[in-house]
């Protein structure tokens, strides 16, 4: 009994910590209509796509894909990412850190032509035509911003979505409740043990999955390559990660540490999806890189010069794999599923 009291007393004060969540914008109306914006189809060119297409809520707001798809069936250069708890989120993509400002980064999915996901650009008076001529949206709109003569632009399309999405919440996670009331029975066995390996030195898993939504370091870069190519001497030219913005040697592969909540709903895993379970995750971290015997980038990517020093190889036995993954199961918030606030507006009767 010691050694829980213990574990919690250190989960505690050294990886979570339960503070108040950041001013989300109250204006009910806005988030509305961010909200029906959100789910809506009207926003693609040809009403193809809305943004739950690859933000979808039973995905924990991922698509489920490898790769997600614009309008036109093109796959985009990466997997995407939850938008839960993205208030919180530091960085926003997967790899650009000087981003921070949500309604700058939706202008990419909305106006982007390489591939076009939503196809906004050359289509934006077909787009906005579409609400202008919708009753129902006029209404929303004019609430919305009230002192806006004419309220239906994307700049405050962009805004009501980024409203919308600053709901997005998860923090009611068996873990959480186990955090909460310091009560060892909430969590099984097999996760409570798991929960030990994940903060214990040996797997060093919350060196760079720490805080509250597991996707801040305890030290170091909060981006990383892990490994996961080298191939002649290269990354792979197509997507060099961070490096693309900075052209820094040191960021070649580097990637944005992704949160661990809800990770049970959101494979296939990392930057390129090429990850379909968690097993085949743990299993990577534990050399500490990867091999890739097939494809254009063959090699060992533990082997690259840019791979993150915040790894080392481990030993794990499958015992301790599954204990490790009923942990990161613990972390699965269900009440996504069922919470009103999160389903289409447009299904709703």
């Amino acid at each position: 009994m010691k050694i829980w009291i213990f574990i919690v007393f250190l989960i505690t004060t050294l990886a979570f910590s339960f503070v108040e969540p950041s001013k989300i914008d109250t204006n009910a109306a806005l988030v509305d209509l961010g909200h029906h914006l959100f789910f809506d189809q009207k926003l693609s060119a040809n009403l193809a796509k809305s943004c739950s297409s690859c933000h979808d809520p039973k995905y924990a707001f991922t698509d489920g894909y490898k790769k997600s798809t614009g309008i036109y069936g093109d796959e985009v250069l990466r997997n995407a990412p939850t938008l839960l708890n993205i208030k919180d989120r530091k960085s926003l993509t997967w790899a650009d850190i000087e981003l921070h400002d949500l309604e700058k980064q939706m202008l990419k999915p909305i106006f982007s032509t390489t591939p076009p996901e939503l196809g906004a650009k050359g289509n934006e008076s077909l787009i906005l035509s579409r609400f202008k001529n919708d009753k129902s949206y006029k209404k929303k709109f004019k609430q919305a911003f009230p002192k806006d003569k004419k309220p239906i632009t994307f700049d405050n399309i962009i805004s009501a979505i980024a409203a919308y999405q600053r709901t997005f919440t998860s923090v009611d996670s068996p873990y959480d409740h186990f955090l909460m009331k310091k009560d060892s029975s909430i969590l099984s066995e097999d996760a409570r043990a798991g929960m030990a390996l994940f903060f214990g030195n040996r797997l060093n898993c919350s060196t760079c999955h720490n805080g509250k939504n597991f996707d801040e370091p305890t030290r170091g870069y909060p981006f990383a390559n892990i490994g996961l190519y080298y191939c002649e001497d290269i990354y792979p030219v197509e997507d060099r990660g961070q490096y693309n913005h900075t052209l820094d040697s040191n960021d070649i592969g580097a990637f944005r540490i992704p949160s661990l909540r809800n990770i049970a709903l959101t494979a296939p895993y990392y930057h390129d999806g090429s990850a379909n379970t968690l097993e085949q995750v743990i299993d990577v971290y534990a050399t500490a890189g990867r091999m890739v015997n097939f494809g254009s980038c063959r090699g060992n990517g533990a082997e690259s010069p840019w791979r993150d020093g915040r790894l080392e190889p481990f030993e794990i036995s499958q015992k301790e794999k599954y204990q490790l993954i009923s942990f990161l199961h613990s972390l699965t918030d269900s009440t996504i599923f069922n919470n009103p606030n999160y389903q289409n507006p447009h299904l709703i009767k």
